[in-house]
């Protein structure tokens, strides 16, 4: 399973938490579980955006001579 460990005042929920445990302080340590398909999107997504900064390819068609 794949995810984040974060700090938390523990007045947030959401439902990919898979696990919170209250510490001393009287903070969160909470465990944020990746849905695989979101973070397919998020990537697909920032290669899209990242391909449209590069320009022309330069070994493509479209490239002038």
């Amino acid at each position: 399973m794949t995810g984040k460990l974060y700090f938390s005042d523990g007045k947030t929920n959401g439902k990919h938490i898979s696990v919170s445990m209250e510490l001393d302080n009287g903070q969160h340590l909470k465990f944020l579980r990746i849905q695989e398909n979101l973070v397919g999107f998020i990537i697909t997504r920032h290669r899209i955006f990242k391909d449209k900064k590069l320009g022309i390819e330069p070994l493509g068609d479209s490239f002038p001579d």
